[in-house]
């Protein structure tokens, strides 16, 4: 999935691909609210590699074009740092 990432920014756009990972994440967390059977985790698994591995990519390719040429590796400490420490510290994903 992250090679497909750039492709489907360049055919649809930033905001848009975003919007639909998010989308998909939340699918994807009511499936797993809704499971019966333990075994059904696996097809739900398939949307965490467009769930994460676009996000991501796309996410970390629009902080760079954000920013400047000397804040590059300084914006996706800052990506990184809100994601990794105060996104999965509040426990939202």
């Amino acid at each position: 999935m992250f090679a497909l990432g750039g492709y489907l920014e360049k055919r649809f756009g930033t905001f848009v691909v975003l919007a639909v990972t998010q989308l998909a994440l939340v699918v994807r967390f009511i499936c797993y609210s809704i499971l019966n059977n333990p075994m059904w985790v696996f097809p739900i698994e398939i949307l965490h590699g467009f769930t994460f591995a676009v996000m991501w990519q796309i996410s970390c390719t629009y902080a760079v074009s954000i920013s400047s040429k000397n804040n590059q590796s300084s914006i996706q400490a800052v990506l990184e740092g809100v994601y990794f420490g105060i996104g999965s510290g509040l426990g939202i994903d």
